[in-house]
């Protein structure tokens, strides 16, 4: 077996070991069948789902019969034979029918996950495929202007961060983490660039695996990581308004396969070395273990039921939202801050080479552009930039309470100021004066790490039992006006100045009816089912 031996990979530079392995992992991977291109193929949508290759074959014997048939003159013999291919015709089109809802409920039954839950769900809607309405020149334009090509792009910056080794981050990785990064990917996953899948790194023997192993060491210890690595390919999806319009798709990045698994070892190191030394703030709830939007909607709740509970009293609520966070942060005040926070000068230069070495470019059908660098921002799809943005924001509290602002008081000792998760950032004061301050506080940070808020999204609500908002009342973030508004929706829930959650009952029945009439259609596919797989649908 071509998997029990060695792959000859030879030399000790990341870049030349990197090449060698990809191309003996797709050797083996092709010879096994393991990897396959992508084919445009014409898709046959004018018959049912369930009309498959056995019904058409019958459907052409019959229609073969009925010609010869009439052609030779319609002889008694030829229509018997016409008759019992219509019959073995119409008898193979019911037994495919109802073996195909058969299985079909019986996908049902068995779903375990969101994943083959969806699965069963896309085999019975019967949209179209869209295709993309851009032309390339026009998407070229669009990025180049915001992105710098990479065949022009400067080299990067040479200063090296130096400091001490940390063996938490820096020491060498283990056999044991890397099969801990694989379990982590699911199976039937997307393959990467490299064209390579997650079932196939996992089914790897060991002495495959270590020479993964030492590729990955090698790009630790040399801290480069090859710009094949890190090639990314972008796909555009439309969200609404003009098809015609490249700022009106919404942009999912494919990375490689190897790449992600690397960066997972990266990503387990840091946020064991977050948790020791309690990096990230208690108020950040973004993409933590244990955490989620739900931490965030009960605080914010708490919070206006204790801050309204006296009579005129009011609490003041800052919606923040920043102008494209994740695509425009800068890549060296993150250097500086992981540096502040004592991240190991090893694992900064890596992310750096990362970074420097990464490059992208766009499909537009069976095109893609010329590849870009990334000057600014974290990658999309990557694992790590999660973490990497939530301690980007891990100094906003102490910004703001260094400057003597204060929040909502659970307890004689506590004050909450803000809520985060991820770059949904939500402002919390007691008064009008202090919110003013609070927000401008916030314009000094947001200047300070080259960030900006996206006053259109962002919004003020003023929280109390009765009465009407002053009519002088104005809130700025820098030089625009954020608007004033009597609810808004913070991570999928509608809050009220009021404190309730009428407008939002109304919002999620209003949801409710709108689901419901989707999966009509898929519950009258789903036919006489049991109630187990009407109400998993």
């Amino acid at each position: 077996m071509m998997l029990n031996m060695a792959p000859p990979v030879l030399g000790d530079d990341p870049v030349e070991y990197y090449d060698h392995l990809l191309s003996a992992l797709h050797t083996v991977g092709n010879h096994l069948g393991l990897i396959k291109s992508r084919k445009i193929c014409k898709i046959d949508r004018s018959n049912q789902q369930w009309f498959d290759r056995n019904c058409r074959t019958a459907r052409w014997s019959m229609r073969k019969a009925y010609r010869k048939y009439k052609r030779l003159g319609c002889p008694e013999a030829l229509l018997q034979t016409y008759l019992e291919k219509k019959k073995e015709y119409r008898s193979i089109l019911k037994d495919t029918k109802t073996n195909y809802f058969n299985n079909l409920q019986e996908k049902f039954r068995n779903t375990h996950n969101s994943g083959d839950f969806w699965k069963a769900v896309k085999t019975l809607r019967t949209r179209k495929s869209r295709s993309c309405k851009l032309d390339l020149d026009c998407v070229e334009k669009f990025y180049s202007v915001r992105y710098q090509p990479a065949a022009e792009a400067h080299a990067a910056d040479e200063h090296a961060y130096s400091g001490s080794y940390d063996p938490e981050l820096d020491g060498e990785i283990t056999l044991t983490e890397l099969k801990g990064a694989l379990s982590t990917f699911g199976d039937h996953k997307a393959a990467g660039t490299d064209g390579v899948s997650y079932e196939f790194y996992k089914g790897l023997p060991a002495i495959w695996l270590r020479f993964i192993l030492k590729c990955f060491n090698l790009m630790l210890s040399r801290v480069s990581v090859p710009s094949a690595l890190a090639k990314i390919r972008t796909f555009l999806l439309f969200k609404k308004g003009d098809e015609s319009d490249p700022g009106n798709y919404r942009g999912i990045s494919l990375l490689n396969t190897l790449l992600k698994i690397f960066n997972q070892i990266l990503l387990n190191r840091l946020q064991a070395f977050s948790l020791k030394n309690n990096l990230l703030p208690e108020n950040q709830n973004g993409f933590r273990k244990g955490r989620g939007c739900q931490d965030n909607i009960f605080v914010l709740s708490s919070l206006i039921t204790m801050g309204t509970r006296a009579p005129k009293s009011k609490v003041f609520i800052a919606f923040i939202d920043f102008l494209r966070a994740f695509d425009n942060l800068n890549h060296e005040i993150l250097w500086k801050k992981l540096a502040s926070k004592n991240v190991s000068a090893r694992y900064i230069n890596l992310l750096k080479s990362l970074y420097s070495n990464a490059s992208f470019c766009v499909k537009i059908n069976d095109k893609e552009t010329q590849p870009y660098s990334i000057g600014a921002g974290i990658l999309q799809g990557d694992v790590t930039s999660p973490i990497l943005f939530a301690l980007f924001l891990a100094d906003l509290d102490n910004f703001l309470e260094g400057r003597g602002l204060r929040g909502i008081s659970v307890s004689g000792t506590c004050d909450v100021l803000s809520l985060c998760y991820a770059d949904d950032l939500c402002l919390v004061t007691y008064s009008y004066v202090e919110m003013k301050r609070t927000l401008e506080a916030l314009a000094h940070y947001c200047e300070t790490n080259d960030l900006k808020v996206n006053h259109s999204k962002s919004a003020i609500m003023v929280c109390r039992k009765r009465g009407s908002v002053p009519r002088f009342y104005r809130f700025c973030c820098g030089d625009d006006n954020i608007a004033i508004v009597p609810s808004y929706n913070y991570l999928g829930v509608t809050f009220s100045s009021s404190g309730l959650f009428n407008k939002n009952a109304t919002v999620a029945v209003g949801k409710g009816e709108v689901a419901t009439k989707s999966v009509q259609g898929l519950l009258y596919r789903v036919r006489n089912g049991p109630l187990s797989s009407w109400l998993k649908v």
